[in-house]
Order: structure tokens, then sequence, then C-alpha cells
């Protein structure tokens, strides 16, 4: 079936569904910036930590989990630096604390890497629509008035979403200086 240049069901920018399209994909960059998974590796790391401490606690000193087994093994971990049972409970809880932490850091790290590669390549869908549209208004006198409203109703809503993709991006840039001046 064969459409006229001037006909709105030829034209992909006359599509509604497009346009919804792309609000669904700006939200589920959203949602997913949004999301949590960092408590999840930051319990993953804790209980490796904690694993890796009573493994160590276990072999250290007296072997075995008994009372002489648990004081002679946090005696020896307080032993690395220079101290009794009480800094061997630090030194098997180091482990806990730093694998945790890693894993939050780890995970935080590649979604917000993932959430920025996403708005850009969103935000550059929205521009490439931006110039169609700006291209088929270009062409207005061929278009029917209908037409010239849809699109610049388009033109519209995409001025909007390109204004707040620009802003996250620009936020999150900030964010992501601002942690990497952190000590």
């Amino acid at each position: 079936m064969s459409h006229a240049p001037n006909d709105p069901a030829s034209d992909p920018l006359s599509d509604p569904e497009q346009l919804e399209e792309l609000l669904r994909r700006l939200k589920d960059t959203d949602d997913l910036n949004n999301s949590s998974p960092e408590a999840l590796s930051a319990a993953l790391g804790g209980v490796l930590g904690g694993a890796g401490s009573l493994g160590a606690l276990y072999g250290l000193g007296v072997t075995g989990l008994s009372a002489a087994g648990v004081t002679s093994g946090l005696a020896t971990a307080g032993a690395v630096v220079g101290g009794g049972m009480v800094a061997g409970v630090m030194v098997l809880a180091a482990p806990v604390a730093a694998l945790a932490v890693a894993g939050w850091a780890l995970t935080a790290r590649r979604k917000r890497r993932r959430v920025r590669e996403l708005q850009q390549a969103l935000l550059a869908e929205l521009l490439s629509r931006q110039a169609q549209v700006a291209q088929a208004l270009a062409g207005a006198v061929s278009l029917s008035a209908e037409v010239i409203e849809q699109l610049k109703a388009q033109r519209a809503s995409l001025e909007v979403l390109v204004a707040q993709l620009r802003l996250k991006l620009k936020e999150a840039e900030g964010g992501a200086r601002a942690g990497a001046a952190a000590p």
C-alpha cells in the first residue's frame, strides 16, 4: 500500500506510540536509577567477609570454635596489630566492613555508568526526533493544518524531555565529580 508524501500515515513522526515509547524508556531509566542493587551487593560482601573472618578465627590459635579456640584466635588476630583479644575483634571485623563497602561501591559505580549510558543514548534519539520534527515543520507548506499542530505538539514534548534528560545528565556528572573528589 502506497502513501502520498503528505499523508500522515507515511510519516513516522505522526505515530503517537513512538513518543510513548520514548517516555516509557525514560521512566525505565529513572526506575533503574532509583533501584537499590547496592544493598544486596553490600550484604553479599559482608557475608563473604564474615565467612572469611570466621574461617580465620577458627584456624588461628587453638583450632576450633570452643572457648579456648575463640579466645586464642582473637588474641592471635589482635597480635597482628600489637593488641589482644579486643584488637582481634577489630582485625576480624575489618574484612566484613571492607567487603561490604567494596560491594556497595562497585555496584553503585556500575549502575551509575549504565544509567548514564542509557540516558545519553535516549538523549541522542530524542535530539534526532527533534531534528526530524523540525525538518518536517520546515516543509510545512505541503502539510495539513492538523499534521502541523501534531508536529508542533511533538516538538514541545520533545523539548521538555530533552531538557529533563540534560538536567539529569548534568546532575549525574556533578555527583560523579563529587564522588571522585571525596577522599
